[in-house]
């Protein structure tokens, strides 16, 4: 699964660090012979290594030492990649039939990456507002974190180009945020357009083309309750939560429901994961989403994972987001369309007919099916947006997943 510090690197929602405790949704590295850094950790490696995202107007004035040195690294690296991704496509598109979906998108991409390498001056990563930070575990002296919601807070001040947030307290943030009319609590937008790229090695390119297929020729997609994993290329809909709806009920839809997937014991929590494997095993890529009953509490907490099958025969795991559905809020318009679902009424019906349930356990189910159907749909959208971040340009963002 991804690292916390790692996912923040997926969504790119930029920077900020606390002068001595005045700013308080940044993150400070404090680095030998240039003082505190503020900015954003974005990956940690084995060794200590620090990543980091900075600011470069910020960093000029804090560190100008560090900024020239890192406006050098930002031209080699983005150099590199260009010549690197050109490099790739055509020995991609030499392995890919004529017909192919993919080709138009890989033509298209390469034809851009010649442009840019025709003419460096006009590529963005020379004026990119914002620059890597690689720092040795040696020269790092201390670190303070920023904390979730005041980070959030920081990371739409990026966006909205508010001044001084390296600097300035999340909550007198906040508060410029909401006279412009945002909310600082919802997913701020990424800012991706706004780094240098850098060089990717195999594993990351085979991951990269996973994620390209999975958008072009479309998603390998399992969902289940419990280990049992079956087939689901499409959105979330009513059938989607059939099995969840038996096992609500105390397993009376049993029987009436069949061969949709219900509970089994999950004595290896990575079980659900290994269903799908087998399942998906000569596509190399799949997504399984497993939906995890508290019927007491009318609560689900859903896990979804997507992996990849690389050139060396392992899978990876290079995306994971666990997220809860809270049942016990009302959503009468969700249950309504719920109860009109043809399979779901048919369900019910004859649930109803032989007495098995009484109504009230119908509304806690219904609601519970809908506040699940509802946090799916989330996920299939984070989902999404972590693949066309990575899909949509190929020299784009770092790939990094865990033990990267």
């Amino acid at each position: 699964m991804i690292h916390p510090a790692r996912r923040l690197l997926l969504t790119l929602f930029l920077i900020g660090g606390p002068a001595a405790g005045a700013a308080d949704g940044v993150d400070v590295v404090t680095v030998a012979k240039h003082g505190e850094i503020r900015g954003r950790i974005v990956r940690r490696e084995a060794d200590g290594t620090l990543t980091l995202v900075v600011r470069r107007a910020w960093l000029a004035e804090a560190a100008p030492a560090l900024e020239r040195e890192a406006a050098r690294d930002d031209r080699v690296n983005a150099l590199a990649a260009r010549e690197d991704v050109r490099r790739r496509i055509e020995a991609t598109l030499a392995t890919l039939p004529e017909g192919d979906k993919r080709r138009t998108f890989l033509e298209t991409e390469s034809a851009r990456i010649e442009r840019l390498l025709a003419n460096p001056a006009k590529d963005p990563a020379a004026r990119a507002p914002f620059t890597w930070l690689r720092l040795p575990a040696r020269s790092v002296k201390r670190e303070q974190a920023a904390d979730p919601a005041p980070r959030r807070v920081v990371e739409w001040a990026w966006a909205e180009g508010l001044d001084g947030a390296e600097s300035r307290q999340a909550e007198r943030l906040r508060r410029d945020l909401v006279a412009l009319g945002i909310d600082p609590t919802a997913e701020p937008p990424a800012l991706t357009d706004r780094l240098p790229p850098l060089p990717q090695d195999d594993r990351t390119w085979e991951v990269r083309l996973a994620l390209l297929a999975d958008a072009i020729d479309g998603p390998v997609t399992f969902q289940g309750v419990g280990d049992l994993q079956v087939r689901r290329d499409q959105a979330a809909d009513a059938a989607s939560i059939l099995p969840l709806l038996q096992q609500t009920l105390g397993g009376s839809l049993e029987g009436l429901l069949g061969g949709l997937g219900g509970a089994r014991p999950a004595a290896d929590p990575w079980r659900w994961v290994a269903s799908a494997r087998d399942q998906a095993d000569a596509a190399g890529r799949f997504r399984a989403t497993r939906l995890n009953l508290d019927p007491q509490a009318r609560r689900v907490m859903i896990e979804s994972v997507f992996q990849v099958r690389l050139a060396d025969g392992g899978w990876e795991t290079v995306w994971f987001q666990r997220r809860e559905a809270d049942g016990t809020r009302p959503r009468p318009q969700a249950g309504d369309q719920l109860r009109a679902d043809p399979r779901i009424k048919g369900a019910l019906d004859a649930v109803r007919a032989i007495g098995l349930v009484d109504e009230h356990q119908i509304d806690g189910a219904l609601a519970t099916g809908a506040a699940t159907l509802e946090a799916l749909a989330a996920t299939d959208g984070a989902f999404a947006d972590f693949r066309s971040l990575h899909a949509r340009a190929l020299d784009g963002p770092p790939l990094w997943w865990d033990g990267r």
